[in-house]
């Protein structure tokens, strides 16, 4: 017998502009989970990303 996945698979994307970047997060389900703004500064790339790592923990896959 098979054991069934339990984890919930949770992915982020971003829609990118010039001034501002919208992320999002959503379940497998595409249920949204969150989603915020942040400027396309250094530091808003870097809340972007602690915000996606450590409030949803998801793990850094480019593409």
């Amino acid at each position: 017998m098979v054991d069934k996945v339990t984890e919930a698979a949770v992915v982020g994307g971003v829609d990118t502009h010039k001034d501002l970047h919208v992320a999002a997060v959503v379940d497998q389900n595409n249920k949204v989970l969150g989603t915020q703004y942040f400027s396309t500064t250094r530091q808003g790339y870097r809340q972007m990303l602690a915000w996606m790592t450590f409030v949803w923990d998801i793990k850094a896959n480019w593409c």
